[in-house]
């Protein structure tokens, strides 16, 4: 019986020690409240570093309208994400609960559009026996100010076209629609590009690669002029530009993303290529090498794929406009060396010309092919030579006339005596 009576005592007592620890408010605010997402129609998400409360609680609040902070009392408060459906804190007017649990995020709609909130995350305590609410009334940590973007544009504008396209740059010609203005994007047309998100502010630049990144694509532009030169493309590269209509809002070009109010519409996109400038090679040299030799060599020297600003595999082949002569040569080259050679197997018993036909390649779909000639010569061989006839002895002081009989392939005699 004392065994029973001495647990139903600590029972009580850790019971009522229990409920002691919840009849006060957390020590620890809640902390680092941001906007993780905006989305184009109002809402967000919000996401908070958790205190030391049992549960926290989150009100948001129309930033002209005055903040009550909850006070200790049996009021068990309603929450709906949907703002203005959940209860009022006090009764007080805008102050609505759109959160209470354990969790560290949520997501608000219902939020009038281009307008200033505040949001507030409180911890607080439950204590079941008293039926009271323990706030921690401190906000100073989870305070965060944000405005809603602006209403989206309803009409999109186009890119009708891109023109003066040279080696490395552009105009993209573009209309726009009901917004406040226009963003363009430039990426490589192979790569995906991502659209830009609500609520930021992105720098363009017309230099290619200066503006801010965008999942693929840099920011080229932002406002309402029917063109824009974008520079620094790279030549022979396929690219795609794209148009987002924008509404400005109230604080449209903030860093802020709390508080910038840019709200986009994915319009359309236009792919087009920069031009290419073909490969070079410098002149080749003639070349002439005897009958019956075994090979010869022609240098390859100034290749190039045509601009510094390009950057492609050339290839090159020979051919031969007389190949029972010299067959196509057999080329040795390396992309991207500037030399290379061309080795040429002249036929056995053969001789005469070629003209030998060296085409570079650099690989893309215009403008692409570079052609340069050469003549080779393979010289026959003398025939064998005549006899000479004359006296075989002479005397000093006496002249004497000697004869040769004619010699194919040959345009001069030596004689020694």
């Amino acid at each position: 019986m004392k065994k029973l009576l001495s647990s139903i005592i600590i029972f009580i007592g850790l019971f009522f020690a229990s409920y002691q620890m919840q009849a006060q408010a957390p020590t620890v605010e809640a902390s680092n409240t941001q906007l993780s997402y905006k989305y184009a129609g109002g809402g967000m998400t919000i996401s908070w570093t958790r205190g030391n409360g049992q549960n926290c609680m989150v009100v948001v609040r129309k930033n002209t309208s005055s903040g009550y902070v909850p006070t200790n009392n049996s009021t068990n408060y309603t929450a709906s994400p949907n703002y203005g459906s959940g209860s009022t804190v006090n009764n007080a007017v805008d102050n609505y609960v759109v959160y209470k649990g354990t969790g560290n995020s949520v997501y608000v709609y219902g939020l009038a559009l281009n307008t200033a909130y505040d949001a507030y995350v409180y911890e607080y305590n439950y204590n079941a026996f008293l039926n009271i609410y323990y706030y921690n009334p401190n906000y100073s940590q989870s305070a965060l100010a944000f405005n809603t973007v602006a209403t989206q544009p309803s009409t999109c504008g186009a890119i009708t076209g891109v023109s003066s396209i040279t080696n490395s740059s552009a105009i993209i010609n573009a209309t726009h629609g009901n917004g406040d203005g226009k963003l363009i994007t430039v990426s490589l047309a192979s790569a995906s590009a991502s659209n830009p998100i609500q609520g930021y502010y992105y720098t363009p630049s017309t230099t290619y690669g200066s503006g801010t990144y965008i999942g693929g694509a840099y920011a080229v532009y932002a406002g309402t002029a029917a063109s824009v030169n974008i520079t620094a493309l790279a030549g022979a590269t396929a690219y795609k530009a794209y148009e987002y209509e924008y509404a400005n809002g109230s604080d449209p070009t903030t860093t802020l993303y709390n508080l910038n109010t840019r709200n986009y519409e994915a319009c359309g996109s236009y792919t087009f290529n920069t031009t290419n400038i073909p490969p070079t090679i410098s002149t080749i040299s003639n070349v002439s090498v005897c009958q019956d030799a075994y090979y010869t060599i022609a240098s390859l020297s100034g290749i190039s794929d045509g601009s510094t600003n390009e950057n492609q595999n050339v290839t090159i082949t020979a051919t031969s406009n007389n190949p029972g002569l010299i067959p196509n040569p057999t080329v040795s080259y390396s992309s991207p060396n500037t030399y290379g050679y061309l080795y040429m197997y002249p036929t056995s018993g053969q001789y005469g010309t070629a003209v030998i036909t060296v085409t570079l390649n650099d690989g893309w779909s215009v403008n692409n092919i570079t052609h340069a000639t050469y003549t080779v010569t393979v010289l026959p061989k003398p025939g064998t030579a005549g006899a000479i006839s004359g006296l075989s002895t002479i005397c000093a002081g006496t002249t004497q006339t000697y004869s040769i009989a004619a010699t194919t392939n040959t345009t001069g005699y030596n004689w020694t005596i």
